[in-house]
Parts: C-alpha cells; structure tokens; sequence
C-alpha cells in the first residue's frame, strides 16, 4: 500500500510544466506582476510579457475562464481524407519570419515558435480575438515589434536555446502554457512524434479542424540493414501547414516556412517579409531503424529529411453519445466553434443497441467506443470520424462481457470483462491481460507515469499497473470515501484520480501525493459519468446536464465553473472532454540529433508560391466569384475578405481585386 506520505512520482514523459501551476486558463488582467523588467518598453503589450514571465517564476494565479470567445471564422476551403487521400487547404494561415534582431541568435533557433505561433495568430482571426495581441495586421510591419516581443515570450515557455532550439518537451509544455497565458486555455494540444506523425496523421488532423506545425528531421544514411537504410537524425525545422494533396500515387505538401524570408534580404532582421508558402514533393519507406512506413521530403539527395512530429491545435470540445428515436445510437462533438472540416460526429447502425462509454484515442482524432448489440454481446468499436465509420476491434482472446474501457497516450486499449483485465494494442490485437486485480470496474490512464489505475469499489482498492498491466502499487479506499456500483473513474494531467458513482453526488480524489479528499459541490446531482479536461476541470453528468467544476488555483473548496461554454449543457448520458496529450518520450525523441537547424545552414528546398491575397475563396483563380465575396463584405473586418491585411475591406482592396484578375502566379 502506498504510503499517503509518498512523494510525487515524477514522470520521465510528461513535461514538467504540466505540474507548473493548479491554475487553468485566464485574462491577462489576472496575471501577477512581473518580476522581470520588460525591455523597449513592451510590458504594456496587452499583459503579455507581465503575465507570461509571472507563469515562467510561479506567480499566476487564476480563477475561471475568462474571456471564452464567440463564434469562430474559418478558412478551410477544402477537407476530406481516407486512408490514401487527403485534400485539405486552408487559407490566411500567417507566415511569421523567425528571423529577428530582437531574438536570441538572431532568431535563427526560432523555427517552433514560430510555426506554432502561427497557429495561434491564425485563431486571433478566427473566432477567437481574445488570443493575446489579438486580431492585428501580422504582416504588416506596424506589429513588428509586438509579435518579436510574443516570439521571445513564446520561445522561454518552451526553453528555446540560442544554439540548440527547442526540443519535443518544450514544445509541448511551451505550447500549454501559451494557450494557458495567452489564448485563455480556449485550445488543446495534441503533440506526436516517431512513427505517429506521417503526412497521413497530419492531413487527418488537418481535416478534422485542427492547426498544425510540422516538424521535418534531416536523417543521413549511416548504413543498410535486412534491405532497408539505416539513418540518423542530424536537426529538424518546424513549419505550418497550409495545405496537403495526397492520393495513392503521389503527395504534396504545402507549408509555412519561418526560415524563408527571401524577398526581405535587405531588412531580414528588422521586417517582415509577404507571406508566402512553400511546396514539397513527398514520399513514402521503411528504414531499418524507424519503426512504421515514414512520410519524407523528396529532394533526390542522399538525406532523408523525415517528417517526425508534429503539435495540432483545436477549441476545446468533448463527445456525447445519446439515443436518438427508438432504435438508433449517435456520438456527438459539442465544444467551441472549430475551425472548419469535418465534425467529429458519428450515427452507429442499427446493429448497436446502446453505446455505453465513447472515449478519445490517444491522438484525439478518432475515438473507442464500448457497445451493446442487439444479440446482447458487447464489443468495442474504433469510430474514424474523417470517414464516418465504426470497426469492431476483435481478438479471439478478448472474451466474456466487456464492462469498461480506457485508453492509453501510445495508444493501447486497455478494457476488462469482470475477472480479466486486457491491453489492446492500437491495431486491435491483445497484446496482455492480467488477473491480479480482484473485481476490476473502473479504469483511466495515468499519463504523467504510464499506468493503467483501476478502481475495485468491493474491494475497496485503487490499483496501479504498468502500460502492460504489470503491477506496481495498491491503494486502500479508506472508509470516509463512498464507493458504490457504476462508478466513473477520471486521471488528471498531474496524476490526481477522481471517480463517483450514480448513487452519491460526491466525487473522491486521490492526489499524486496519496492524499484523499472529497469534492463536494451543493447542487450537483449524483454521478453518471465523469472526465478530466486541461487544468484537472472536472466534468460531470448527473443524468440531466453537463457541469463543469474547477478549484480556485490559491486553493479552497470546488465549485461550479459558470463562466465555461460546457457548464450547463442538457447533456443526459455520458461526456468525454478532450485534453492535451503527447507520445512524447525523451529516450525516443530527445538528445543531440534532435536539436533544431539554424535558419542560415538550412538547405534551399521546395517551391515558394507566393500567396494569391485576392484569391478569397481559394480557387486559384481571382474572378467574379471572388469579387462578389469582397462586395459583400464590405466595410467588415474579417481577415477572409481583407485583401491588403489592413483591418478593414474598402476600396483599397477592391483596386488590388481587380488589378490581380485573371490565374494566380
């Protein structure tokens, strides 16, 4: 039995600034003073600088969201995917340059930040103009020093080095606490690297709504093995996507490159230069010594330049599964206003008879689900939401009444039957089982240590297991916790379990620590289901609606979330909140070769398009089509219609219209 004295069990996967503070999103006008001088006189810049740098020495401290925004504005103008065909396009994607005076080196180590920070620049246009700066003119050198003064901000969330750059722990932890400091905690991560990111993975999640920055490793051949090369990663560069055609026979990719900023040679490091995109030829191999088929670059060269992670940024959103007339069964996406593509949705056929718990794969792009049939049997079905289908996953081991499932951030299964506790692997097949744990119900996923944790409410146990079920601890449920049949167990970022059960409107937790506590908030009913999203926000289904409840981050008793999208909702079966989750693992994507490349050694690759700005519609062609959008819109301010990027369509932009008739470049 763990001690309720154990320390905190550090995770050699999870970044460490996921634990970095209790507190969620915010506004700026929450962040504690800096402690750190703001140099040119920036600390002013909408409490960037102030509230990041508090965050960076632990002073935020924060209540509730603030700040959530309206409807959102997207530019997705093409979206479809299968597993040999994706085509996607999204336009009005920035293209901020990474090189910068103001940066450390110049900014030549500043390619993540970039790249990611278009994302968030793409969103301030988009549906969400509380982003910190906000929906201001990115290409317009008017802005030039504010978004320097964010990249710098950006880059010491996620520990950039002046002569290495940001490795895959920055990233992702850098890429939280901006969403945390600057977007409000409006967004989730989903963070993969290794044979998780191919040019399929990305389009899929490209598809399904999300912004996405790629990161392509330069991998030199050090020797063959078995038929296939051997190779080594020697630095990566981090670009945006924009756009993606793939079919069985060929593959393109278009991007947003920081580091190419011809066209301002003169002013390189004092301006921005037109945004522009970059196209890619890509291929398809096995290497000896990389797991999976990867997705590469293609030159002709001997270098193998390999795209091998990759961070997707979507609003917050969850599913729901309800019955809809007598017979039918659907799974439903509900959140904040996404970004266009395809809605995570799914109506089940009439051989499913109840859907009893839907959760999200590790990547959150698909989803597992735990039926019933109308023969009585229960099964587990993958949902791919890009094609609108439901597959059973089925290993003749997998037997008996399947009560339960979980799933892991590699991608294992994990589901028991009452006696049996069984690890799937992604593909379906079972991988282990386990009997050690007596009278199995609940199960979730440690993320932070790579443990299964189940709860046994008659044996009033909460046990701990390997990612393949090998046991590590057992902690008694002391007596003060109501336990009971039907429970709903949840593991948040840090570690901490929670679970309730149907008969009791209170929930327990179980801190990294091994301390216990109840969360009991006045007016929650009892507990039909229960999950965790970013920050340990609970939310919990009574039967009736959707509450969120979060605890103020100086500490005190929990309490209703108010002020969030979800809380409230007429939700009356079970919710899966999305949260940010990685693969990250510093033994496979860390050391030396993993370092970033400086802008001024990277090689001259792909094909610059300059972009088509009076193109609105995405076509490629500037016609009557066009014109008729930008009439239409006149006077407004979305960014879609706004030719010169100037804030607003006038005749300004009409004259450019018309002078850009005809093909684009």
């Amino acid at each position: 039995m763990r001690s309720d004295t154990s320390p905190d069990r550090p995770s050699k996967q999870q970044p460490a600034a996921h634990n970095a503070s209790a507190a969620y999103a915010a506004s700026a006008a929450h962040f504690a003073p800096s402690r750190h001088p703001a140099r040119r006189g920036s600390s002013s810049r909408n409490g960037l600088r102030t509230g990041a740098t508090a965050l960076l020495s632990g002073g935020v401290a924060v209540a509730g969201l603030v700040g959530w925004s309206g409807v959102a504005s997207a530019d997705i103008v093409e979206a479809a995917w299968a597993p040999n065909i994706c085509r996607y396009r999204i336009t009005n994607m920035p293209d901020i340059d990474q090189r910068r005076a103001a940066l450390p080196s110049n900014g030549g180590m500043y390619c993540i930040p970039a790249a990611t920070y278009n994302l968030f620049a793409y969103a301030a246009h988009h549906g969400y103009p509380t982003v910190i700066p906000g929906a201001i003119p990115y290409q317009s050198n008017s802005v030039y020093v504010t978004v320097s003064d964010n990249l710098e901000v950006i880059g010491a969330l996620m520990n950039t080095s002046p002569t290495g750059g940001t490795n895959g722990s920055g990233w992702q932890s850098g890429t939280w606490l901006w969403n945390l400091t600057a977007a409000m905690g409006q967004f989730t991560y989903q963070y993969r690297a290794g044979s998780d990111c191919t040019l399929a993975s990305i389009g899929k999640s490209a598809v399904l709504g999300g912004l996405v920055a790629t990161c392509y490793g330069r991998y030199g051949v050090i020797g063959a093995s078995g038929g296939l090369l051997e190779v080594e990663r020697d630095g990566g560069h981090a670009v945006t996507v924009a756009r993606i055609e793939r079919d069985p026979s060929s593959a393109r990719l278009w991007v947003r490159d920081p580091a190419k900023d011809e066209g301002n040679i003169p002013l390189r490091l004092h301006a921005q230069s037109d945004f522009a995109s970059v196209e890619y030829e890509i291929r398809h191999r096995e290497f000896a010594n990389l797991s999976g088929v990867r997705s590469y670059i293609f030159l002709g060269d001997s270098v193998y330049r390999i795209l091998d992670s990759y961070c997707s940024l979507r609003p917050a959103s969850g599913l729901t599964w309800k019955q809809t007339g007598e017979n039918g069964w659907e799974i439903e996406s509900v959140g904040l206003p996404g970004f266009g593509g395809l809605a995570q949705n799914l109506v089940f056929g009439p051989e499913v008879a109840e859907v009893a718990k839907v959760v999200f794969d590790a990547d959150a792009l698909d989803a597992v689900a735990l039926v019933r049939l109308s023969n009585g049997t229960t099964q587990l079905r993958r949902i791919d939401f890009a094609q609108r289908t439901s597959q059973a996953i089925e290993d003749p081991n997998i037997t008996g009444e399947l009560q339960q499932v979980a799933v892991g951030r590699h991608g294992q299964i994990y589901t028991h039957n009452g006696e049996k506790l069984f690890c799937i692997s992604p593909a379906g097949v079972l991988e282990s089982f386990t009997t050690a744990v007596v009278q199995p119900e609940s199960l979730g996923y440690d993320d932070a240590t790579d443990e299964v944790v189940v709860l046994s409410p008659n044996q009033r146990k909460v046990t701990r297991l390997g990612r393949n079920l090998e046991p590590r601890a057992e902690i008694l449920v002391p007596g003060i916790i109501p336990l009971g049949e039907g429970s709903s167990l949840c593991v948040g970022g840090d570690g901490a379990v929670f679970f309730g059960h149907g008969d009791d409107s209170r929930i327990a937790r179980l801190s990294p620590t091994g301390q216990w506590g109840l969360i009991n908030v006045a007016g929650l009913g009892r507990i039909q289901s229960l999950s965790v999203g970013d920050g340990n926000r609970l939310f919990a289904t009574d039967g009736k609606q959707l509450r969120v409840l979060v605890q103020p981050a100086a500490g005190g008793p929990w309490g209703f979330d108010t002020q969030s999208p979800f809380d409230g909702r007429a939700i009356r079966t079970g919710f899966e909140m999305m949260r940010s989750r990685t693969n990250y693992d510093p033994d496979l994507h860390s050391g030396p070769g993993w370092r970033n490349i400086l802008a001024e050694e990277l090689e001259d690759i792909g094909t610059v398009v300059p972009d088509c700005r009076a193109d609105l519609n995405g076509d490629d062609k500037v016609d009557s089509a066009d014109l008729s959008l930008l009439l239409a819109n006149w006077g407004g301010t979305a960014i879609t219609y706004d030719v010169d990027k100037d804030g607003v369509t006038n005749s300004a932009d009409l004259s450019l219209l018309l002078a850009a008739w005809g093909s684009c470049p």
